[in-house]
């Protein structure tokens, strides 16, 4: 007997009671900070209709696949990544909890499974080992990266490893059932990242683990090499606009690389510095045009496109930088924080304000900036008197700017070539 996850109902009720017995693997592990405070992941949102402050609170509520109801049951997932693609519907991808859907704005999240619970038994005890193997196998799929459809957000593609080949599965119906459309050939090879063409529902791109970049024209069904970067390393995929000709992959030292024809060829923009800082620039004046003697960056990590590729935002050596055209120089952003040690996770920009208003998240603290980074809010923007992980992203809502998600990440997560990873993991998918 073999059911798919969107009808467990069928499941039997001794399955059921054996499911909500078990202690899931995946939810085991707990994080806590020196003092044995428990250190609160999973997901933040602010709900903040006069606009008026800054109120987060945990949206960590999971509905079991059995109906079952737990509450801050995702308190302890460290995330990958998370997209919105209407008012109430997100998906969230974390590092060991797996997959989340919800469709009701983060009141309840619905992990998603690739693989289908199947038993032939009756028998209580073959059932409930039935049930372990389910789970330990969906389990074992190391996510790294998932996209969704422009034209359709129940078409998601999810990318990762699977029994150490690099796999990406993909779902039309938001993740009720999963279906394998890539798999890799080379051992311990892995997918890293994966986006869909905003001009063309069925062409997809994706990443390998060899910086290879590969293309599907039909929705999955079949693949193509297209172009390879050797000797580079590749930590970000995407698109700057909502044209086909702009695909971009940023290197990891050598800086951008944009593609007008599909990836087959690339022309790799070598991004430099300027000696100024932006706040020492008026308002609405920026880089001059760059040119050879100007420095360039030691180590990219990420790269935000605004309006289309109008003004760009970049995090690099450290620092967080701007510029309103890739042929100038980029100007280094002063930033409010006095820690030692810090990271820059992430940065967005408010689509109807940019590029003047923005938030950065850094560690554990989010700042605004509403004059296009030149000053920042000198304090946290959270507030909450319990303990959270660093903000791993920002994301604005799409149809209310003063509601705000923030997706948590465990404090030895960092940022490796483009990828959240453990610090302690000696490299990716060291476990």
């Amino acid at each position: 007997m073999s059911w798919s996850v969107d009808s467990t109902k069928h499941l039997s009720k001794i399955a059921i009671v054996l499911l909500t017995s078990l202690v899931i693997l995946s939810s085991a592990a707990s994080c806590t900070l020196f003092g044995g405070q428990s250190l609160n992941l999973g997901v933040l949102k602010r709900e903040n209709s006069d606009g008026k402050g800054y109120k987060f609170h945990f949206i960590n509520t999971e509905r079991k696949y059995t109906g079952e109801i737990k509450t801050n049951n995702l308190s302890a997932a460290s995330g990958l990544k998370m997209i919105q693609t209407s008012r109430n519907n997100l998906y969230l991808l974390t590092e060991k909890n797996g997959f989340f859907r919800t469709t009701d704005g983060g009141q309840n999240w619905e992990r998603k499974y690739l693989f289908a619970f199947e038993s032939t038994s009756s028998d209580k005890r073959q059932i409930q080992r039935d049930i372990n193997n389910w789970v330990q196998k969906n389990d074992r799929f190391i996510a790294t990266d998932f996209n969704v459809s422009l034209f359709n957000q129940e078409v998601v593609y999810l990318a990762g490893q699977f029994e150490e080949f690099g796999r990406i599965f993909k779902t039309e119906n938001g993740g009720n059932t999963f279906r394998l459309i890539y798999s890799g050939i080379e051992p311990k090879g892995f997918v890293r990242f994966v986006s869909t063409d905003p001009n063309d529902p069925e062409r997809v791109f994706a990443v390998t683990g060899q910086n290879t970049l590969i293309r599907s024209d039909n929705g999955g069904e079949t693949w193509e090499k297209v172009y390879t970067f050797e000797g580079k390393t590749i930590v970000q995929l995407g698109f700057y606009s909502d044209e086909s000709e702009s695909l971009f992959v940023l290197l990891k030292k050598e800086g951008l690389a944009v593609s007008e024809d599909l990836g087959k060829t690339w022309e790799i923009k070598a991004l430099t510095k300027d000696k100024q800082l932006l706040s020492e620039k008026p308002k609405g004046i920026f880089g001059k045009v760059a040119s050879k003697s100007d420095s360039g960056f030691v180590e990219y990590e990420k790269i935000v496109p605004i309006n289309k590729g109008e003004y760009w935002l970049l995090i690099a050596d450290d620092n967080l930088w701007f510029s309103d055209s890739l042929s100038k120089t980029f100007l280094k952003m002063l930033l409010p924080t006095e820690a030692k040690k810090y990271e820059i996770y992430d940065v967005v920009v408010y689509p109807r304000e940019a590029p003047d208003r923005m938030l950065v998240a850094i560690n554990n603290k989010l700042y605004e900036s509403k004059d296009g980074g030149r000053t920042w809010s000198a304090e946290d923007k959270i507030g909450l008197s319990k303990p959270i992980g660093n903000i791993g992203q920002i994301l604005i809502d799409l149809s209310n700017e003063e509601v705000i998600y923030l997706m948590l990440v465990d404090k030895k997560v960092t940022r490796q070539d483009g990828l959240y990873q453990t610090i302690s993991s000696g490299g990716l998918f060291r476990k």
